[in-house]
């Protein structure tokens, strides 16, 4: 009932204020209309509308006349860029650049000349809404869809609240449409490109079969000469067995002599025959061609059919998460702190949907195997290894760069759209031996990829595992050396490491206990050992040692060697001889998964 009222005293005061400027006695600006109309028209008539196309001289709008960047800088409505389209190609008539049409189908919308008009329109009169639609005599659509300026002006300002709110959700139903229309077109796209490709794959597979078919013909084909020349062998044999009771029923010496003969020219025919038939099978090309199409039909169905189960098994995780998801918001439900607390999950699209169905699934063990869509995907950089820290997802990219497969430190940025991820803990050892890598910049010299062997199985070599992988939240990439010792010695080293300073004061342990590892002596260059700040054997953290020259023979060995260098020596050496040697940085690190 209330708001009924408050629309009735609303129609009231509209009447009373629509009387008084007819009668003359409403404020001035409703009785100037006319005067101040025809002041904007001179101005408007004077050079470019702002509010019009410079092709088509119609008023943009919110609908089919919406205005649009072209790269080059200058606008023009949605369709007048839809016409100059060609080939995938947009020339500007204003410039005459010609630029690409993006692969969504439209040029981005110029939102801030939207604004602008939007503005301009809800203080400017009515004559300024474009000539186009004044000379036609009907209503030019605005950008806002809002009434005439003038009998707006003679409206209540609750009225024109109540319109202006209506207004906007109208507005925003539009631009839902609009952005479902996008989103329907980019998919529309999509089921085309797949349509060629399944077209594509189609033809492949029916040359497949053609081909299986024609070895399947040669098979039939082998099989009616083989049951032919058995036939003829078959009657071989009987007229042997012929010649044979012949033989066995000579009564005189004419006979014998005659039955000889015969018997001597007919094994000597049936031995030549046999000898070219054994010659003739197997028929090489055919047996190689049979096979051949054997081996390539069952790695394709297997190949189907281990895709077809992986697939299957995906589906139904995902269902489950879904179904578990759903039983969780549903209990969550009646708990008003958590409702509360709880983050709005992100808006379902379909292009989102869509993007989550087409990610391809990968299992540690396809990473070791490196089948060729494996490949592909390290090849283009879509292969990261995810995961959790204090609540929040991390991924770490995982690269195939001569001839080896290298996980890199963990980063908060997401992966890319269709990019393959699998849990690193199913990827990375979680205890030596294995290998690790230390890229090294310093200034004006190319990175240098320093490879550490980790062994035996200790604890400052698990520490550094970690600490290479960020698996632990504290990392290398981005530490420095922050000390030389003994420069130009033997025993000369470099240490690094403090995640936290940079300067050897800090590092503190991700293990309890590091002092109980079973580490060896060393005395040789390459040598990766244990430091510890001001000397305190007691002191045990994350910063590393790297010797860089050998030791004297007489001189005490390195006691706590958990590690040592297996290539890269050289990048080592390099960099001790910066003047400054904080300038060395750690750019990157990780886990070698796979060499040869």
């Amino acid at each position: 009932m209330g708001g009924q009222e408050s629309r009735e005293c609303a129609a009231a005061e509209h009447e009373q204020m629509g009387e008084a400027c007819l009668r003359g006695t409403m404020d001035p600006a409703c009785k100037g209309g006319k005067a101040a109309d025809m002041e904007a028209q001179k101005d408007s008539d004077k050079g470019y509308n702002p509010e019009e196309c410079p092709v088509c001289i119609s008023a943009f709008d919110d609908v089919m006349q919406r205005p649009r960047n072209l790269p080059c800088g200058h606008t023009f409505c949605t369709s007048c860029i839809n016409g100059l389209k060609e080939l995938g190609h947009v020339t500007c008539p204003n410039c005459r650049l010609v630029h690409v049409v993006p692969d969504a189908g439209q040029f981005p919308i110029s939102y801030i000349t939207e604004d602008f008009i939007r503005r301009l329109r809800g203080t400017a009169p009515a004559s300024l809404l474009g000539k186009a639609g004044k000379d036609a005599g009907e209503p030019v659509p605005s950008l806002d869809m809002q009434p005439d300026v003038k009998g707006a002006e003679c409206l209540s300002r609750a009225i024109r609240s109540m319109l202006q709110e209506q207004e906007e959700k109208v507005l925003a139903t539009i631009r839902g449409c609009q952005e479902l229309q996008v989103q329907l077109d980019h998919y529309q796209t999509s089921l085309g490109v797949w349509g060629e490709q399944q077209q594509h794959l189609e033809d492949r597979l029916q040359t497949l079969v053609d081909r299986s078919k024609g070895a399947r013909l040669l098979v039939r084909q082998e099989e009616a000469q083989v049951e032919d020349k058995r036939k003829q062998v078959q009657q071989g044999e009987q007229q042997q067995h012929l010649m044979l009771r012949r033989l066995r029923s000579v009564t005189s010496r004419q006979e014998a002599f005659e039955a000889i003969d015969d018997a001597d020219l007919l094994a000597d025919q049936e031995s030549q025959r046999t000898q070219a038939w054994q010659e003739m099978f197997p028929k090489v090309p055919t047996v190689a061609t049979i096979r051949k199409m054997r081996v390539t039909s069952r790695a394709a169905l297997k190949a189907v059919q281990t895709m077809e189960a992986a697939l299957d098994a995906k589906n139904m995780e995902e269902n489950t998460e879904n179904a578990e998801g759903t039983v969780d918001t549903e209990g969550a439900c009646g708990d008003d702190e958590a409702e509360t607390s709880a983050p709005a999950a992100p808006p379902s699209t379909i292009l989102t949907r869509l993007e989550a169905l087409l990610a391809p699934t990968l299992e540690a063990e396809d990473l070791y195997l490196l089948m060729p869509p494996t490949r592909s995907l390290l090849e283009a950089g879509l292969v990261f290894a995810t995961h959790t820290i204090e609540g929040e997802k991390r991924y770490a990219q995982v690269s195939l760069q001569d001839d080896c497969l290298y996980l890199h430190s963990l980063q908060d940025q997401r992966p890319p759209p269709r990019a393959a991820v699998v849990p690193i803990d199913e990827v990375v050892p979680v205890a030596p031996p294995c290998l690790v890598f230390l890229d090294l910049t310093w200034p004006d010299s190319p990175p240098c990829r320093v490879l550490v062997r980790l062994i035996p199985d200790t604890p400052l070599g698990r520490q550094f595992i970690w600490l290479c992988t960020g698996e632990r939240g504290p990392c290398y990439a981005n530490t420095t050396f922050f000390h030389l010792k003994y420069s130009g010695q033997p025993g000369e080293r470099v240490s690094g490491g403090d995640y936290e300073r940079n300067n050897g004061k800090g590092g503190s342990p991700l293990l309890p206990d590091l002092d109980k590892g079973d580490y060896r002596e060393s005395r040789r260059a390459g040598a990766v050992h244990a430091v510890w700040r001001g000397d305190d054997r007691s002191n045990w953290n994350s910063n590393f040692g790297i010797l860089i020259k050998d030791l004297e023979e007489e001189g005490d060995p390195v006691d706590t060697v958990f590690g040592e260098i297996e290539a890269g020596m050289e990048g080592v050496m390099e960099a001790a001889k910066q003047y400054y040697i904080t300038d060395v940085v750690v750019k990157d690190c990780g886990v070698v998964l796979w060499a040869e």
